[in-house]
């Protein structure tokens, strides 16, 4: 048997110590962990809350729903199940995303118990004992006053924090003329909401007021107001299109999306169909198709036409009469656009009190008359 040599101790040794050394690091120090979301599924009640949290993370998280309907997440992560259906809960952190499905469920129905029968209690006859005494009460003494027991006085409810804002309508569609609040409602119930900022997308769309019963115009050359919790929505002389209302409250928004539908123009025509006498709903049309049966535009058939920006004449027409697009007295439609044909071989003098673009092809009638009246043209 051969002798194990010093130098061979030695080389033995040294590998035994860096096999402790790599055994000794821990885990957690070679391989640093990913942040991810404590749950991927979460199942509720309606009515229920249940927090979610971003594991291995130091930056700011947003939250958001993909069905606020169905459930609500807060800034700090806490889902409440509104109504059933499903909704996905994101949390947003730079770029990356971290989502957990959400299933709410109908609040389940306490089952009915059985009210347990009374059992009589025993007589005196039955167990044998003496049947008690009533109580006697205690005749007051005169001249001593009785100690009056001191009353607890109630604890105030304490203020619950506010933990995100909503509309309980987030799309709502009306016409012109008619009216409606958007109110911004707090969640907890309860939780008090500071000065709101109140922001709209096209304030051309639509024109509205701030506070319960005040009547502060909101001037369509601001995009920002701060103001209280209610929003009286008005379609008074807007355009049709859609308008997007935003509550903000410090980094908290709720928004509602207003819709206007278009109105279109009511036309009367001749008996034959080919002259256009007038427009029946001036006040109120917002989109004008005139039918290609129509060879002529007579005077004034669409004076009054205030809402319609775009106005496209067929083929079909031949002739404008002199303000067709206006009245006598100068009170025009505000047209920002026309395309007049080439079938368009006389026009009359027509007034707009704003700037219009016409458009046409080169070399027609049509741009022949808008230079000889100073009006931009455009080939199209």
């Amino acid at each position: 048997m051969k002798k194990v040599t010093n130098q061979t101790r030695i080389i033995m040794s040294i590998l035994l110590i860096a096999a402790l050394a790599v055994t000794a690091v821990p885990v957690h120090s070679l391989a640093k962990g990913k942040a991810k979301l404590s749950k991927t599924k979460l199942a509720l009640y309606v009515g229920k809350t249940a927090t979610l949290k971003l594991k291995n993370n130091k930056k700011k998280v947003k939250w958001s729903s993909s069905n606020k309907k169905v459930a609500r997440v807060s800034a700090k992560g806490k889902v409440k199940g509104l109504k059933k259906g499903k909704a996905t809960i994101t949390a947003k952190v730079g770029k990356k995303k971290y989502k957990c499905k959400v299933t709410v469920k109908a609040r389940k129905e306490a089952k009915a118990t059985k009210k347990p029968v009374p059992v009589p209690k025993p007589t005196a006859a039955a167990t044998n004992k003496p049947v008690p005494k009533p109580t006697e009460i205690p005749i007051a003494t005169p001249g001593i006053t009785p100690t009056a027991t001191p009353t607890q006085k109630p604890t105030a409810t304490p203020v619950p924090e506010l933990e995100y804002i909503y509309f309980e309508q987030e799309e709502v569609e009306l016409k012109l003329g008619e009216k409606q609040f958007l109110e911004v409602k707090p969640y907890p119930e309860g939780a008090e909401i500071p000065n709101i900022r109140w922001e709209v997308s096209d304030p051309d769309v639509v024109r509205f007021w701030l506070g319960k019963y005040q009547e502060e115009f909101f001037d369509e050359h601001y995009d920002s107001y701060v103001g209280r919790l209610r929003a009286k929505v008005e379609v008074w002389l807007g355009d049709c299109g859609t308008t997007t209302f935003t509550a903000h409250v410090n980094d908290l928004t709720a928004s509602c999306k207003v819709t206007i539908p278009p109105i279109e123009a009511e036309l009367e025509l001749s008996e034959d169909g080919t002259v256009l006498q007038k427009c029946k709903n001036a006040d109120r049309a917002t989109v004008i198709n005139i039918p290609n049966s129509v060879t002529r535009l007579q005077t004034s058939s669409l004076a009054g036409c205030l809402w319609v920006k775009t106005l496209e004449i067929p083929s079909s027409v031949e002739i404008i009469e002199r303000k067709a697009l206006s009245f006598e007295y100068g009170l025009s439609a505000c047209f920002k656009s026309i395309y007049i044909p080439s079938s368009v071989k006389e026009i009359g003098q027509q007034f707009f009190p704003e700037p219009c673009i016409i458009y046409g092809e080169s070399g027609s009638y049509a741009e022949q008359w808008a230079r000889e009246n100073s009006y931009t043209f455009v080939v199209k």
